[in-house]
C-alpha cells in the first residue's frame, strides 16, 4: 500500500508541476492574473504531494517492506533499526565509527 502511495503521489506531483509551469507560462504571455494564482497554488502542492511520497519511503524503510526495490536493495535485516540503535559520543569531539 505503501508503494502504491508513493507511486501515485509522486506522479501526481509530476503532473502538477508540469502544469504549473505551463499555466505560469500562459498567464505571463496574456497577463492573466488567474493563469498566474493557478500556477502559484499548483507549484505549491508539490510540497505536500512529495512529502506524502517521501513519508511513504521513510515508513518502508524504518519497517522493512521489501516489495519496494529500494529498500529490498538498501536494507539489511540484521543492522535491525539504525534509528533507535544510534547513540551520542561519549565526548563531544569524538568521532563515531561506523556500525
Amino acid at each position: 500500500m505503501l508503494a502504491e502511495l508513493g507511486i501515485i503521489t509522486s506522479a501526481l506531483a509530476l503532473v502538477v508541476a508540469w502544469y504549473a509551469v505551463v499555466a505560469g507560462v500562459v498567464g505571463a504571455l496574456n497577463r492573466n492574473d488567474r493563469w498566474v494564482r493557478s500556477a502559484r497554488n499548483a507549484a505549491l502542492l508539490t510540497f505536500p504531494l512529495l512529502t506524502a511520497a517521501s513519508l511513504a519511503m521513510i515508513i518502508s524503510q524504518v519497517n522493512g517492506d521489501f516489495q519496494i526495490e529500494y529498500v529490498w536493495a538498501t536494507t539489511e535485516r540484521a543492522s535491525g533499526n539504525r534509528l533507535d540503535s544510534a547513540t551520542p559520543a561519549e565526548e563531544p569531539n569524538q568521532i563515531m565509527e561506523p556500525p
